[in-house]
């Protein structure tokens, strides 16, 4: 990938020369569209652990989301609650060094979606949410 040319900005009454990355993390939106075509993988745009700070955080590598190419994708066939992909995510990050970036009393969690595929990734696919007999114990069976 090239090198992006300085593009010259008006910060107030000084100019400067400032990567056009750098001038596009003002927004949100586009902050989150830098750092995906940079492959990072993110959780959703629209969940409330996405916001500037943590995007900011996560570029700076200080809060842990997987590259791209890391991602190994499986599938959950019934994954359990929210809650408790949060808090087997949380171990695994706890567990592997990494900061995960999560507070429980705001209740910023990334979305279902991210959470099994980040699950997937720290685990090599070999978590128990992806056997083929994984039945969550918070849901019940149909009985016919």
């Amino acid at each position: 990938m090239q090198a992006s040319q300085p593009i010259q900005i008006d910060a107030g009454n000084n100019n400067q020369l400032v990567n056009p990355e750098e001038a596009a993390i003002r927004d949100k939106k586009a902050f989150y569209e830098l750092l995906t075509r940079s492959g990072w993988y993110l959780p959703k745009l629209s969940s409330k652990f996405i916001n500037q700070k943590v995007l900011q955080l996560i570029r700076e590598k200080k809060i842990f989301a997987p590259m791209q190419q890391q991602v190994v994708f499986r599938i959950c066939t019934t994954p359990p609650k929210k809650e408790t992909l949060v808090d087997r995510y949380i171990e695994l990050c706890d567990a592997n060094s990494l900061v995960h970036g999560i507070d429980h009393k705001k209740q910023n969690y990334p979305d279902k979606e991210y959470l099994i595929l980040a699950i997937s990734t720290m685990t090599n696919g070999a978590d128990p949410i992806f056997d083929r007999n994984y039945y969550p114990l918070d849901k019940k069976l149909r009985v016919n």
